[in-house]
């Protein structure tokens, strides 16, 4: 668990109202393209590209249902730990757990996850 106080997680500083954001496949694929040469510096295979597309696929409903903030990966993250520049977000999610389906609702820790503002912004945490 973590150290920070769920009670004032709407009021944070870095906290961002949870917004549902929509890619089709086509801006997916361009996003993992850019995101993966700026951080790897050199240009995915199509196998690699397949992988992290349909990763992102799985987590986010096809980029419909589930991406938050443009949160490709639905990466979470501690509020206390971020820069200046950087958000999160918190939505109800779930995970299976022991063979067991458990949900989190905020201001659960678990519920807690880095949010952007832009799409473009999104290529950085891909």
């Amino acid at each position: 668990m973590s150290y920070y106080n769920v009670n004032t997680l709407f009021n944070h500083s870095r906290y961002m109202k949870d917004q549902l954001c929509n890619l089709n496949t086509d801006q997916a694929i361009e996003a993992f393209k850019v995101g993966y040469t700026k951080f790897m510096n050199d240009i995915p295979s199509k196998k690699t590209l397949a992988i992290l597309v349909a990763q992102s696929a799985l987590e986010t409903g096809w980029w419909k249902a589930g991406l938050h903030c443009w949160n490709f990966g639905n990466t979470r993250c501690n509020p206390d730990k971020l820069s200046e520049d950087e958000y999160f977000t918190m939505f109800k999610c779930g995970e299976i757990i022991k063979g067991k389906e458990v949900f989190f609702i905020p201001p659960d820790p678990r519920s807690v996850f880095q949010a952007l503002n832009l799409m473009k912004m999104g290529y950085d945490i891909i």
